[in-house]
């Protein structure tokens, strides 16, 4: 057995979502959110490096060779005989050698065994605007995104384009044209990969991150061009993720920005990841969807009054995050307290206990 397959073996048994390997460290894994050691034994870094090295193509073994000599940090992605992909990213630290393993199943999950709502999924039925997928690393941004495409791809007839670093899930064509396009190996960068991208006749265009302006102002403008824009942020909640995007320009251009994403932004989806009792993690959202109270909001720059109308948008399909922590609290998905080391608010969170709960 290769020195990878020896590790994900024992991956799989313990059902962990990521591998960690530093020089001179026993092996660890994150198993239900938490660090544990997964061999004691100290990992052959360089003989690790030149397998994940051998298990990609020859085009993104030389690239990635390249980019880790001048940065000392490079992410790829490779199919594994153990029906999952790996995401790894090399780097150095003051110890040496590291490699952080991210494992992806081979096909994304079902929407509803993740817990996903249908007034998120109704998403896939717009045909323009634009879709955010925000969270913490680790919280399930990408295979959120991947049920989104696999329902569109299944279900509508159209052309999907994806842009990602590196490519995770890969999605083959059913009713939809799937193109899966890689930062470095297929495109140069997201920004230059969005400026084509029109040119290419598609439907709904799938962007890995918004990591940069350029990509943030091509969002945008494809999303009013009548496409649909599906994308991540790294930020910790819906409002706080409309502030960090319109902060992002210049200020001159946030009056026209804050027009621009009032009319075609969709919604923001905000998700962590929670251990349950019983073992697994069980995922909790926060869903804004953009009514005429948020467009006004954003239109008038009072962003901070955004939450207020997340709270009380129910019976438009919006969702609070505390009340759904609530709701798995209540049916004994999940541990109060635990909840609580994972949840974007813990004084929110406390106040949801004691009125809803009584605790």
């Amino acid at each position: 057995m290769s020195l990878i397959g020896n590790y994900l073996v024992k991956a799989l048994e313990l059902k962990a979502s990521d591998i960690h390997f530093c020089e001179g460290e026993p092996v660890k894994a994150r198993v239900d959110g938490y660090i544990q050691t997964l061999d004691e034994n100290l990992p052959q870094m360089n003989a690790l490096f030149d397998e994940i090295y051998d298990l990609c193509d020859e085009s993104v073994r030389e690239r990635s060779k390249v980019e880790f000599a001048k940065l000392h940090d490079v992410s790829i992605s490779f199919p594994t005989p153990y029906k999952m992909r790996i995401r790894a990213t090399l780097y150095r630290d003051e110890r040496g050698l590291c490699v952080a393993m991210r494992l992806i199943p081979q096909n994304p999950p079902d929407p509803k065994a993740i817990g996903i709502p249908e007034s998120i999924m109704d998403v896939c039925s717009r045909n323009r605007g634009l879709f955010i997928v925000t969270g913490a690393t680790g919280s399930g941004k990408s295979t959120t995104l991947s049920c989104m495409i696999n329902f569109i791809n299944q279900n509508k007839r159209g052309r999907i384009i994806t842009l990602e670093d590196p490519i995770e899930y890969i999605i083959p064509s059913d009713k939809c044209i799937v193109n899966h396009r890689e930062i470095g190996r297929h495109i140069e960068s997201f920004a230059s990969g969005l400026k084509s991208t029109l040119r290419e006749d598609p439907n709904v265009v799938v962007i890995g991150e918004l990591r940069d302006l350029d990509s943030m102002r091509a969002a945008m403008q494809i999303a009013e061009t009548g496409h649909l824009v599906l994308t991540t942020l790294h930020t910790r909640n819906t409002p706080a993720t409309i502030d960090r995007l319109i902060g992002a320009f210049p200020p001159d251009d946030q009056p026209q920005i804050r027009m621009m994403l009032a009319d075609n932004l969709i919604g923001v989806l905000a998700q962590t990841l929670i251990p349950r009792i019983g073992g697994g993690r069980a995922a909790a959202f926060e869903y804004l969807l953009n009514n005429d109270a948020i467009k006004n909001n954003i239109r008038e720059a009072k962003i901070y009054q955004i939450d207020n109308v997340l709270q009380t948008g129910a019976r438009q399909g919006m969702i609070c995050m505390e009340d759904y922590i609530v709701h798995l609290v209540k049916y004994k998905v999940v541990d109060p307290n635990v909840a609580l080391e994972f949840a974007p608010s813990r004084q929110k969170l406390m106040l949801k206990y004691k009125s809803l709960l009584g605790i």
